[in-house]
């Protein structure tokens, strides 16, 4: 089976396979050159590593300035301070620009003003409200255990319903029970909308 070469992650064939000197990875022969070493981390044979960013102070002089940056970094070097510029200004052989001039009068950033609101119209003032679904489950147990007080009909919004099985109860002293009760079964059984007609849920 050929190795693969950790370089360009292709097959390498026996014939044109080369040993690193310290790890014993095989690579191609070109991938070694190109990269100058071998390409597994750590093995000594690997190429050095690339040199760092060196900034001066000059560097850091002519840099934009920016405000962003926390405080705590405005030390005697100046970094992330917006005085930054002054700090070098006062150091001697630097060259800072001055500040640009302020604008001239008249000519200042105003913020654009905010669009006013949109009246209402006739369609956002006269909308129907909104109707939730009662609850049939709670309609069925309403009509079971209350259903002689009328107490499904109250929740469903038929409210003329439910003061007569009310009045046909308390009036009769309870005689009229079970003639109520009846009547409240059947309804359950029948009635799936509430007094707004819409359905339970």
């Amino acid at each position: 089976m050929a190795s693969v070469c950790p370089y360009c992650r292709t097959p390498i064939e026996e014939a044109e396979a080369v040993l690193c000197e310290g790890c014993g990875t095989p690579h191609h022969s070109e991938c070694l050159q190109e990269n100058g070493g071998c390409t597994l981390f750590g093995c000594r044979f690997a190429p050095p590593d690339d040199p760092k960013v060196q900034v001066t102070v000059g560097d850091v002089a002519h840099a934009a300035v920016y405000a962003g940056a926390p405080s705590s970094f405005s030390t005697a070097t100046g970094f992330g301070d917006v005085n930054a510029p002054a700090v070098f200004a006062a150091a001697p052989g630097f060259d800072v620009a001055p500040p640009p001039p302020p604008p001239p009068p008249g000519m200042e950033f105003v913020p654009p003003a905010e669009p006013s609101p949109v009246p209402p119209t006739s369609s956002t003032l006269f909308a129907a409200p909104v109707l939730t679904p009662k609850s049939r489950l709670t309609y069925i147990l309403l009509g079971i255990f209350l259903g002689s007080f009328g107490a499904h009909n109250f929740y469903a919004g038929y409210r003329l319903r439910g003061v007569t099985q009310l009045g046909l109860t308390v009036g009769t002293l309870f005689y009229g029970t079970a003639v109520t009760w009846i009547w409240a079964l059947v309804e359950v059984c029948t009635v799936d909308r509430d007094h707004d007609n819409v359905s339970f849920i």
